[in-house]
């Protein structure tokens, strides 16, 4: 089975939400300063006037949705497309609240190789972790980590600001300073470098730039690693050695470890210097912060990119917190998404539009401002 018969607690209890009684079952449109039942053909010719006569007045840039990255693909396949096609902007984001600081769309591009089992990798496989709490941010994957650690002898490296439950099952742990990781995955790729343990043949037949990369990393010494990250150098070198020499090595990073582009980029190093990419259960994985924020983005629920990560053919749209900025944007879609209670400035924007559209389950604080 996917789980092995075991559900985590958010997918066990977190679902009762389906029967609340104060869950939204009709449309409401705002009748001066109260939200009244309409029926769905109401609702839908009102805003189909509104934001056509703001189309017809400021042009199709008026507009904009913003998605929550929790709802399907197919959702989010269809709001980009409404709005591309049949709208005709690019105004269109998934980035608020934990996803507003995701501002790297490459950062979802990364992968494991196929044909991928976490469900089987054990002895000869190391798992670097860095900066995910999987029990609360990705159950299903830590109990895949664990599982290949506990039960099948996979070497478990847990790299993270503060302790976590995965740590109870890792053969190593890594504890840095907040706002070091990367530096501490720089440590772990000089370290590789400088023991030597660098795949020369995937080196040489995969990869372009090596002499530079040594270069820069000559004056990167461990000393200075171990001053900033907390980590004895001696643990950072003792946890590459167990990476590099690996069968199979699999990075899994999160936003605990920071939004930095250096991060992603000395992991990438780590992998490629290795040879732990390009093959089935060798790669790296990012851990994001809502159900589906991998789907978003590959379904193009962003400004700049267009599904499968095509950069869009015209001039790009504005981003979430573009549009909540006030004055560019006169109407608003938010599917699933809740800015207001994120931030005081983005309740002052919604409060300038002209009409606000919500789809939502509950009167979220966002709801309550909406016109329909």
């Amino acid at each position: 089975t996917v789980n092995e018969l075991w559900i985590c607690d958010k997918g066990r209890f977190a679902h009762h939400f389906n029967s609340s009684p104060n869950r939204l079952t009709t449309p409401l449109v705002r009748k001066g300063d109260d939200l009244v039942e309409a029926t769905w053909g109401e609702a839908l010719a009102l805003i189909a006037k509104e934001f056509g006569d703001i189309k017809a007045a400021h042009g199709a840039d008026a507009l904009g949705g913003i998605a929550g990255a929790h709802l399907t693909n197919e959702d989010l396949y269809v709001f980009q497309k409404l709005f591309r096609e049949v709208i005709g902007t690019n105004n269109i984001d998934h980035r608020v609240g934990l996803s507003a600081a995701l501002d790297d769309v490459t950062a979802f591009t990364v992968g494991v190789g196929t044909g991928t089992d976490l469900g089987h990798v054990g002895k000869g496989t190391t798992i670097l972790n860095i900066g995910a709490d999987l029990d609360q941010d990705a159950p299903i994957l830590y109990l895949r980590v664990a599982g290949a650690s506990v039960k099948r002898g996979a070497h478990v490296i847990n790299a993270g600001g503060r302790r976590t439950k995965l740590d109870a099952q890792a053969q190593t742990t890594l504890r840095y300073r907040y706002g070091s990781a990367a530096h501490l995955a720089l440590g772990l790729l000089a370290s590789v470098v400088k023991q030597n343990l660098g795949n020369s043949d995937w080196i040489k037949s995969r990869t372009t730039g090596m002499a530079d990369l040594e270069k820069a990393l000559q004056s990167y010494t461990l000393d200075k690693v171990a001053d900033i990250t907390g980590i004895e150098s001696e643990a950072i070198d003792a946890a590459a050695k167990a990476f590099a020499e690996a069968d199979n090595g699999i990075i899994i990073f999160g936003l605990e470890a920071g939004n930095d582009p250096a991060l992603k980029a000395a992991l990438e190093a780590l992998a490629l210097v290795t040879g732990h990419a390009g093959k089935a259960n060798n790669g790296l994985i990012a851990v994001l912060p809502h159900a589906n924020s991998r789907g978003a983005v590959d379904m193009g629920v962003l400004p700049d990119r267009l599904p499968g990560y095509k950069p869009v053919e015209t001039d790009a749209g504005l981003s979430a917190q573009e549009m909540l900025q006030g004055g560019q944007v006169k109407g608003l879609l938010i599917a699933a998404a809740d800015p207001a209670a994120d931030s005081d400035s983005y309740k002052q924007a919604l409060e300038q539009l002209d009409f606000l559209v919500v789809q939502e389950l509950f009167l979220t604080e966002t709801a309550q401002m909406a016109d329909v």
